[in-house]
């Protein structure tokens, strides 16, 4: 006999948390880290950058920010996340709501990005 399978609809971190059985702590830095993700994709695709720029600005390698950029973070730390929007330009200011918004400070690490050589893959 075939277990019957329940398909459970997860709209927001909190609801993914308590599907879980996550504490809210848990779901809280969901959130989090989906915001820092989702900013690191914005800021790089406005910004016309290759992986290996934004590798050599942030100081890490081409494989781990073409994980970012593929959501595939759970090898990423939620520091090295902060510190490529840091070298983005990107900082955060005080949240109105739950999560906080992101400001581009007027950096402009693309020219620098584009007048180095590319960084090795690792």
């Amino acid at each position: 006999m075939k277990k019957k399978v329940i398909a459970v609809v997860a709209r927001t971190a909190a609801e993914l948390a308590e599907v879980l059985g996550l504490d809210r702590a848990d779901g809280i830095e969901i959130a989090v880290r989906s915001a820092l993700n989702a900013k690191i994709i914005q800021v790089i695709e406005k910004r016309g950058l290759t992986h290996a720029q934004v590798a050599m600005l942030a100081d890490t390698s081409r494989t781990r920010i073409t994980a970012l950029i593929n959501r595939n973070t759970k090898d990423i730390s939620t520091d090295l996340m902060l510190r490529v929007l840091g070298a983005l330009g990107v900082s955060a200011k005080k949240p109105s709501g739950e999560l906080p918004d992101f400001v581009d400070r007027g950096a402009d690490p693309e020219s620098s990005a584009r007048n180095a050589s590319p960084s090795p893959c690792v």
